[in-house]
C-alpha cells in the first residue's frame, strides 16, 4: 500500500482485523461539490495504479505472470488484469447499487470498489500468479479457468471455435488429484478464499453504510458482482481472441 508511518500500520490492521475502517468514511463523498468530487476521483485513481504497480512489479521482475514475454510486458499484462477487473467490479458494482433503487453516488462506490480492489484483489491476482509457478496448483487453476471459459464459450455460441469441437462432451478433460497439493499449495488456496470473503464483504459493507440498502439488498449487490465480473471479463476475453488479432499482452494466458 502506498502509505508511511503510523497510517502504513493503520491500514494493515484495519485489513485484517477492521476491513470496515476502509470504506467508512466513504459517506463523506456523497455530497461534494463537482470539483471536489473531481480531485476525489484523481486521488482514488492515482492511490489504486500506484498500488497495482507496487503489487505487479515484483510479480514481473521474478518474470511471474499469465504470459510469457520481457518483464514490461508482463509489468502491463500484471497491471493490467487488475485494473481492467477494477474499473469491471465498479461498473458492474455500481449498476447493482442503482438496480436496488439506493445509491450514494458514483464517487462513493468508485472509492469503495478501487480501494477495496488495490488490496483484496491485487492479493488474490498476487496468489494466483504465484500457485501458477507450482506444477499440480498450475495444473489445477488451468483447468478451473479452461472449465470456465469452455462453459461460456459454449452458451456464446463460439464453443467450436475455441475448443475446436462441436460438443462441449466431446471435448476430455482430466480434473487434477487434489490430494497431491503440499500444505503450503492448500495454504495458497485457503489465502485466495480467505481474500476473496473479504473482498465481498467490503462491498457488502459499502453497499449497507454508504448505499444505505438492506442486508438483503446488499448480498444480492456482492453476489451479482460475484458471478457478473467474471462472466463478463470471459465473455470479453473469448469475443476479443475470436474476433480480433490481438497481441499477446491483452489475451488470458
Amino acid at each position: 500500500m502506498v502509505r508511511t508511518g503510523i497510517g502504513q500500520i493503520r491500514i494493515l490492521f484495519d485489513i485484517v482485523f477492521n476491513p470496515q475502517n476502509l470504506i467508512e468514511s466513504s459517506s463523506r463523498y456523497t455530497d461534494q461539490s463537482i470539483l471536489n468530487r473531481l480531485r476525489i476521483f484523481i486521488s482514488v485513481t492515482i492511490f489504486f495504479i500506484l498500488n497495482v504497480i507496487i503489487y505487479a512489479l515484483p510479480l514481473s521482475l521474478s518474470e511471474i505472470g499469465f504470459i510469457d514475454g520481457t518483464r514490461l510486458e508482463l509489468l502491463l499484462n500484471n497491471s493490467g488484469i487488475i485494473i481492467a477487473s477494477g474499473f469491471l467490479t465498479y461498473s458492474l458494482y455500481h449498476s447493482g447499487v442503482w438496480l436496488m433503487r439506493g445509491s450514494g453516488g458514483l464517487i462513493s462506490s468508485y472509492r469503495i470498489v478501487m480501494i477495496n480492489t488495490s488490496i483484496y484483489l491485487a492479493i488474490i491476482f498476487n496468489l494466483l500468479w504465484f500457485g501458477t509457478e507450482q506444477e499440480t496448483l498450475r495444473r489445477l487453476f488451468n483447468w478451473t479457468f479452461q472449465e470456465f471459459f469452455l462453459i461460456v464459450a459454449d452458451y456464446l455460441g463460439i464453443y467450436r471455435e475455441i475448443s475446436g469441437s462441436e460438443d462441449f462432451s466431446e471435448v476430455p478433460t482430466t480434473t487434477p488429484n487434489s490430494a497431491m497439493l503440499e500444505p503450503s499449495e492448500v495454504a495458497l488456496i485457503i489465502g485466495v478464499i480467505i481474500s476473496l470473503c473479504y473482498y465481498l464483504y467490503v462491498l457488502y459493507l459499502g453497499t449497507r453504510r454508504v448505499h444505505n440498502l438492506t442486508r438483503y439488498e446488499s448480498m444480492l449487490v456482492a453476489g451479482f458482482v460475484f458471478t457478473s465480473v467474471p462472466t463478463v471479463f470471459a465473455t470479453t476475453a473469448l469475443i476479443l481472441g475470436v474476433f480480433l488479432d490481438l497481441p499477446p499482452l491483452f489475451q488470458v494466458g
